[in-house]
């Protein structure tokens, strides 16, 4: 595999959201890695020293809330018992949980992505909202401040019109 030094911040998402996704699926991160490491090109070493290094220490909730609900979802494994000379028995098998593929993992990576710019575009358009009113408040402040101003000074020029109209005693 060539080696790509810079992480991006769309590769660490990618990381997280398929460790948690394993982990809620009753995986381990050692699969996670393995699937990350194949969709970026990466040594599975690689994701998993960027996961325990980086991108770990943002998710803690998140990942306690995977290994809960992992616990739940872990798949049962075939207990396989074999004794010379006697038949094989298996114990109670559930069908094990299918990691996502690739595609399917970065199809919701992507979809993440469109539903955080949607709410970023929203974001933009009310602070626009804000920053208009706030300059409209501003605009009318400075209008009131001003009409305040001059009614001072009228107040001003009208007491020393009415001082220099007293007799002086």
């Amino acid at each position: 595999m060539d080696r790509k030094d810079t992480w991006t911040s769309e590769d660490d998402g990618l990381l997280a959201i398929t460790v948690l996704d394993c982990l809620r699926n009753g995986q381990t991160q050692l699969e996670a890695f393995k699937i990350v490491a194949e969709g970026l090109k990466r040594t599975e070493a690689a994701c998993g020293f960027r996961w325990n290094s980086t991108v770990r220490k943002q998710y803690g909730d998140q990942i306690k809330e995977a290994k809960a609900i992992g616990r739940k979802n872990k798949p049962k494994v075939a207990s396989v018992e074999i004794k010379k000379n006697e038949a094989i028995t298996i114990g109670s098998v559930e069908e094990p949980a299918q990691p996502n593929s690739f595609d399917q993992l970065f199809d919701t990576v992507i979809e993440g992505m469109k539903e955080i710019k949607s709410r970023y575009n929203d974001l933009l358009k009310e602070n626009e909202k804000l920053r208009d009113k706030l300059i409209q408040y501003n605009t009318n402040d400075l209008q009131d401040l001003l009409m305040l101003m001059r009614k001072a000074v009228d107040l001003d020029v009208v007491k020393n019109l009415i001082n220099e109209e007293k007799p002086t005693g």
